[in-house]
């Protein structure tokens, strides 16, 4: 996925589509449940408001 693409997708899409990518890679090497807990993660970090998941908020304070 090259930068062009992420910044053509909503954030939301973009991190679940790199995240579905990762885990094809590494899955084999994971259990079931290793894996639907990294799938939710991904989710709920997907569903944060952009300001919590860039580390530039910090800095507005």
């Amino acid at each position: 996925m090259t930068t062009e693409e992420v910044l053509e997708k909503p954030s939301e899409e973009a991190v679940a589509e790199k995240t579905e990518k990762a885990l094809i890679k590494i899955k084999p090497k994971l259990s079931a449940n290793v894996v639907r807990l990294l799938k939710l993660k991904a989710r709920l970090d997907a569903k944060r408001p952009y300001f919590v998941r860039c580390e530039s908020w910090r800095n507005w304070v």
